[in-house]
């Protein structure tokens, strides 16, 4: 079993990538048409227990769980669970040649609880981020975080609101 912070990939179409002294890889779809449409993906030992880890501008946001009675709820996870899903999209990131601030968004799911937690999805693309499952306060707060890296990201593209004044 690899040890955290490193993911050894389910198929061999992409190769391994090497970043910070752990090996990173991520498992491709067929035919996707983005270097950011690929999943990162390790086969799941049997558990239904599910922990989403939710993040904003490439910073830890927020997590919530799936019991194994199946319940969702939100979380407070312990900084290795954060730490695995800092090493996913620092693998996304490294492949698709941007930075970890330049995803508006992203969701990492694992699996396995604290004990043996492992990668199930990493979904860059329109992740259901769990607001419904946050307190108002939270998710009021972590929307607004969302909004601001959304502001940012226009900014940054050029899009902003100062952009296209006239002379």
């Amino acid at each position: 079993m690899p040890g955290a912070g490193t993911l050894v990939p389910q198929t061999e179409r992409c190769p391994p990538r090497h970043h910070e002294g752990g090996t990173v890889a991520l498992n491709c779809l067929a035919g996707c048409s983005s270097p950011l449409g690929g999943t990162a993906s390790l086969a799941v030992r049997g558990t239904t227990q599910r922990t989403a880890l939710v993040f904003l501008s490439g910073e830890q946001s927020h997590a919530f769980g799936t019991s194994t009675a199946g319940k969702v709820t939100a979380a407070d996870l312990d900084f290795e669970l954060w730490d695995l899903g800092y090493a996913a999209l620092d693998g996304a990131c490294l492949q698709a040649g941007i930075t970890r601030a330049e995803l508006l968004y992203a969701r990492v799911d694992l699996t396995g609880g604290t004990e043996a937690p492992s990668l199930r999805d990493l979904d860059l693309i329109a992740p259901d981020l769990g607001w419904r499952h946050l307190d108002d306060d939270t998710r009021a707060l972590q929307q607004r975080t969302f909004a601001l890296g959304v502001e940012s990201a226009c900014e940054r593209m050029g899009l902003g609101p100062l952009s296209h004044r006239g002379p």
